[in-house]
């Protein structure tokens, strides 16, 4: 969603491994007037502001590892040919929908989500479909 085109939206992705400051970085963003939704995990022991973390793409984004064969512990990287596996666009697809059904009207919106980190090539193809 491109700035450029008054009918789409900025987007904002925070990247970045567990237990590095990505909750403070999207807090921020959030105080600044992006958008993360209604749909966000609760905070705990370990964060009790909150992660920042949609509910629904934590989900996807587990289901999408697994088809790859991995875990969010597993440092190794995911299989060269994850993206061409036949699982992978039905979720690709359900990332989609979520970004439509709960960003589509806002002016700046983002998520935050540790995953994201091995499973950013498939968010830059949805964002560029979107034009974000």
């Amino acid at each position: 969603m491109n700035s450029n085109d008054p009918g789409y939206a900025d987007a904002f992705v925070v990247v970045g491994p567990h237990r590095t400051g990505t909750s403070l970085a999207a807090g921020v963003l959030h105080l600044l007037g992006v958008e993360f939704g209604s749909h966000l995990l609760p905070g705990n022991e370990f964060n009790r502001k909150g992660h920042w973390e949609h509910r629904d793409i934590v989900a996807v984004h587990q289901e999408l590892l697994r088809c790859a064969g991995s875990t969010w512990h597993d440092f190794k990287p995911l299989p060269r040919d994850w993206m061409a596996r036949s699982c992978v666009q039905p979720l690709r697809a359900q990332l989609a929908r979520i970004v439509e059904r709960d960003f589509a009207a806002k002016k700046l919106w983002g998520f935050k989500e540790p995953r994201t980190c091995c499973l950013l090539p498939v968010w830059l193809e949805i964002l560029d479909e979107l034009g974000s």
